[in-house]
């Protein structure tokens, strides 16, 4: 029987950056309407983690925000973190903090696959597929997930390009009429009343 996966929590960062009632989205063309958010780097404090994702994943420079709270999750399906950064078998090199499916294990290994796939499509297209095998102890089914709130500046739509090589388009809407994709709309969910009563 192969070890269980690694026990301690892969740390996340969410921001909401809001105006006057609304809250900055972004329309990725594969995921659908998304927040910003990201993984905590080694070494970097989640608060730093979330100025650094809204800038790289918005434009938007801030300098100080504020703590909203901590989710403590642990996935129940197929998909897992990296703590580490893994190898596939196709050469595809795969950073800590992204989302791999776990296929099941090979001895004390656990083979995955790492996809990218179109959610703008039902079911979703997968749009390429790497597979491999890596030590239970570079994956983990546990999040620790630290919110964030950044007062922003309202601005006309703009487009942004992301590391991913995809530009998309960054917005600002009404926090009580945004439909996000996945679990992000849990999120929003949750932290609503916080950001409006704070956001006037």
């Amino acid at each position: 029987m192969p070890a269980d996966l690694n026990h301690s929590p892969i740390l996340k960062v969410t921001i909401f950056a809001v105006h006057q009632g609304c809250v900055l989205v972004f329309d990725h063309p594969l995921a659908g309407t998304q927040f910003p958010a990201g993984t905590v780097d080694l070494d970097e404090s989640p608060e730093n983690a979330a100025v650094r994702e809204l800038a790289e994943e918005t434009g938007i420079q801030v300098d100080d925000v504020e703590y909203l709270g901590t989710t403590f999750t642990r996935r129940e399906d197929d998909l897992a973190y990296t703590l580490e950064t893994v190898v596939a078998d196709d050469g595809l090199r795969i950073p800590r903090g992204y989302r791999v499916h776990v296929l099941g294990s090979d001895g004390e290994r656990i083979r995955f696959t790492r996809r990218e796939s179109d959610h703008s499509e039902q079911p979703p297209l997968v749009l390429s597929e790497s597979a491999g095998l890596t030590s239970p102890q570079s994956l983990t089914r546990r999040i620790e997930r630290h919110f964030y709130r950044a007062q922003a500046r309202n601005a006309a739509p703009w487009s942004w390009e992301g590391d991913d090589g995809h530009v998309w388009l960054c917005h600002f809407v009404e926090i009580n009429e945004v439909q996000a994709f996945g679990e992000q709309q849990g999120w929003l969910e949750s932290f609503a009343p916080a950001l409006l009563a704070r956001s006037r």
